[in-house]
């Protein structure tokens, strides 16, 4: 039978490598990235320069936290924020086809918001508050 302690590590690398992989795509073009936010139509443009990094870096920050155990806690957190309010976007703008893509891996690809980009993320918020409750739980 498999160990918890297994199961966890294994979601900590999936939920690793899934935010590293998105950061990395944002950081190789953040302008892209603030054109992709600019679509959504949440922040007024002169904020968007601020808040492109600090998404990023989030991003990044919460891929390698998940993995230090110590740290882990605090990157299940802030990822449970983060995919939650982008959750509630794509379901906003549920069927709507954005010019730059959706922030979902991709930049500057026409993309559709389908019912396969609110269930993946809806996955990683389950995922991630799965990891949250096993470390509070310890």
């Amino acid at each position: 039978m498999i160990n918890v302690f297994i199961i966890i590590l294994i979601l900590c690398m999936y939920i690793c490598l899934i935010f590293l992989k998105s950061s990395l795509v944002k950081l190789k073009n953040p302008y892209g990235f603030m054109v992709v936010i600019e679509q959504y139509n949440i922040f007024p443009k002169f904020m968007l320069r601020t808040i492109t990094p600090i998404i990023i870096v989030f991003e990044l920050c919460i891929g390698l936290w998940i993995v230090v155990p110590f740290l882990r806690p605090f990157g299940a957190i802030i990822g449970i924020i983060m995919q939650t309010l982008f959750l509630i976007l794509l379901i906003k703008n549920f069927g709507r086809t954005l010019e730059r893509g959706c922030g979902c891996f991709e930049i500057n690809t026409p993309k559709k918001i389908t019912m396969k980009h609110i269930l993946f993320n809806t996955k990683l918020v389950v995922i991630l508050l799965t990891i949250l409750i096993y470390e509070w739980g310890k």
